[in-house]
């Protein structure tokens, strides 16, 4: 499982495009990419009666959280326009963040916690 994880981030992997884009644009997706999703799915499922999650962990939530995203987002515009409330908002791109983790050390507390042995030994 973690040799999967090492290939892809060593960019072991094969570029798709979507037909009649040039050779130099940038790629649609990876299959690095889909088996990442794929594997923090199964992660996930696995992971769900073990842990309680805030249910503002959208992410981490098996369930459309994009469209419960934009749904609450829609709501708070709405209710600030209705009531000219002033209204601050701030975007962040927080993937990068758990990037910065190597999976050396995912493994290290996943056995200090006891967690998925046989995936970790």
């Amino acid at each position: 499982m973690w040799e999967i994880a090492s290939a892809s981030a060593e960019g072991q992997d094969n570029a798709y495009h979507k037909e009649g884009r040039r050779s130099g644009a940038k790629p649609l997706m990876t299959v690095a990419s889909i088996m990442t999703h794929v594997f923090h799915k199964i992660l996930t499922s696995h992971f769900t009666h073990l842990v309680v999650l805030n249910p503002k962990q959208k992410a981490f939530l098996l369930r459309d959280g994009c469209t419960e995203n934009i749904f609450h987002l829609d709501l708070i515009l709405n209710y600030h326009r209705q009531h000219f409330k002033p209204l601050y908002m701030a975007c962040m791109n927080i993937a990068k963040a758990f990037d910065s983790v190597s999976h050396k050390t995912i493994e290290e507390i996943l056995n200090m916690k006891g967690l998925l042995l046989p995936m970790t030994s």
